[in-house]
């Protein structure tokens, strides 16, 4: 079993924080009187420094107003470069169009993870976006989750060669962080396209983001896990992302659970990919 590491207290923790040095004291009484010193009292010089200020109040907001409306002009023009779909025929033809997204944060990628495994099985995974081993490899669920998924289905009799896999994303996103909701969206129609060539009967949705990428809805994983539910002519089951498992390993025997049933429910369709 694994030590809990001891929570230091706010007192604690406020020891070892930085000092931070108070800004040096202002003087009011000082400026006031400099202040004072600089200026002509009079009604007409007061009333013209209010003009003059106004003027540059206004030709600062009418500036701000300009450039405000300049950025969000770019900002729509390159949107619509960002969420421009062409619907690809071939998985080929896929990975083109998708090289053409321009997700903020793709620069940072190291390479798009496309895909792995079987394109012609009937069993289909999707998961939300590659980790930092993924990044380097090319390929998803490779690295510690990904391991651990694989060594769970193996034990099921179902191994990567017959199955196929593949994420929401295909580009790491900065610090590993979820996808945000502007990028599942703009993702979507790729991951339907892409579900569309594959063709598979089952799909296995990997976490709650892929979840909610493909079936267009926002549950909890918890109370779906497992479940399989029809569209299209394919079943579609969410299950926990393996990251889950290893922040909360006691659920393990959860998705140890949900394996079962897709094993069950692949050999009651006669699909013939489990190795004994």
């Amino acid at each position: 079993m694994q030590s809990k590491s001891r929570i230091p207290n706010y007192s604690q923790l406020k020891k070892k924080l930085p000092s931070v040095k108070k800004p040096p004291s202002i003087n009011s009484e000082s400026i006031n009187k400099n202040t004072n010193q600089s200026m002509h009292v009079g009604e007409k010089q007061t009333s013209t420094q209010y003009n003059h200020t106004n003027q540059i109040s206004n030709f600062t907001n009418k500036t701000n107003s300009i450039n405000i409306h300049k950025k969000e002009k770019q900002t729509l023009k390159e949107n619509k470069q960002i969420i421009e779909f062409i619907k690809s025929n071939t998985l080929t033809e896929l990975r083109m169009q998708l090289a053409k997204v321009n997700l903020p944060f793709k620069q940072h990628a190291t390479t798009m993870v496309f895909s792995d495994g079987d394109s012609e099985s009937p069993l289909m995974f999707i998961g939300e976006a590659p980790g930092q081993e993924e990044d380097k490899q090319g390929k998803p669920f490779v690295g510690e989750s990904g391991k651990l998924l694989e060594t769970m289905l193996n034990a099921a009799g179902i191994y990567r060669k017959n199955y196929y896999i593949t994420n929401i994303v295909p580009w790491r996103p900065p610090s590993n962080r979820t996808p945000t909701l502007e990028e599942i969206n703009i993702m979507r129609p790729y991951i339907m396209n892409h579900i569309d060539i594959i063709k598979p009967k089952i799909v296995v949705l990997i976490g709650s983001t892929s979840h909610r990428a493909v079936m267009n809805q926002i549950k909890a994983i918890t109370t779906i896990r497992g479940q399989f539910t029809e569209k299209d002519n394919m079943l579609f089951m969410p299950v926990f992302h393996p990251s889950y498992l290893l922040r909360s390993p006691s659920k393990k025997k959860e998705m140890w659970h949900d394996i079962l049933t897709l094993k069950h429910k692949l050999l009651e369709m006669n699909l013939n990919i489990i190795d004994s």
